[in-house]
């Protein structure tokens, strides 16, 4: 089943070269989209062909965002940082795309969105609803300052969970008072000492005493 994703094949040297396609993969269908006949119009060949187009982007850079937060590394968090700004205008580009919001703009005033309802209802306006909030119907020199704010705010958003997974990483606890462990299974207080090996020597001697 493809809900079953091997973990161990997804390395950091496999981030920037798959990403890349990835993006470049979205671009092709997006653009197809774009192409979309304006008398031909349904709700098929336009916004869930929009949907579409991202998943295969989408469930890449997912599964790259997941495995920075739980299992970080040098390597992983250079290749991650390495595609953040491209991902980042990626997006911040397709709400911006002048194409892409005629087509949907000229499908919304078609009989058949009028007549949506329930799911396909709901996606139709929050999908124009985001595409406002995301700039599609600012002028076009403020287009590019929020396209600029965009990346910038991703990337200082990446650097401050990185700066917070770092000094959690540093964080630690030193226990001189064995009673200060009362109630703590035996297994725990090993598996303290054991991490403790690991650390400096003042920390390792701290666990030792207990």
């Amino acid at each position: 089943s493809s809900f079953h994703i091997r973990w161990s094949t997804l390395t950091p040297d496999h981030i920037v070269p798959d990403i890349t396609k990835a993006l470049a993969d979205a671009a092709d269908r997006i653009d197809a989209v774009c192409r979309t006949d304006r008398g031909r119009m349904n709700f098929e060949n336009t916004f869930l062909a929009f949907e579409e187009a991202l998943v295969p982007l989408n469930e890449a850079w997912g599964r790259v965002s997941h495995l920075d937060s739980v299992c970080n590394s040098p390597a992983l968090r250079e290749a991650y940082n390495e595609m953040l700004p491209k991902v980042s205008e990626f997006f911040a580009r397709l709400y911006l795309n002048e194409s892409l919001w005629d087509l949907f703009k000229t499908y919304s005033g078609t009989p058949e969105a009028a007549k949506l309802t329930g799911v396909q209802r709901r996606f139709f306006e929050e999908t124009m609803a985001d595409f406002r909030a995301s700039g599609a119907e600012l002028p076009e020199a403020k287009k590019k300052r929020f396209e600029e704010v965009e990346a910038e705010l991703a990337q200082i958003t990446q650097k401050f969970s990185e700066n917070v997974l770092d000094s959690t990483n540093a964080w630690q606890l030193i226990i001189t008072d064995a009673a200060r462990l009362k109630g703590l299974p035996q297994s725990a207080i090993e598996a303290a000492k054991a991490d403790a090996a690991a650390k400096p020597a003042d920390a390792r001697r701290s666990y030792e005493e207990c």
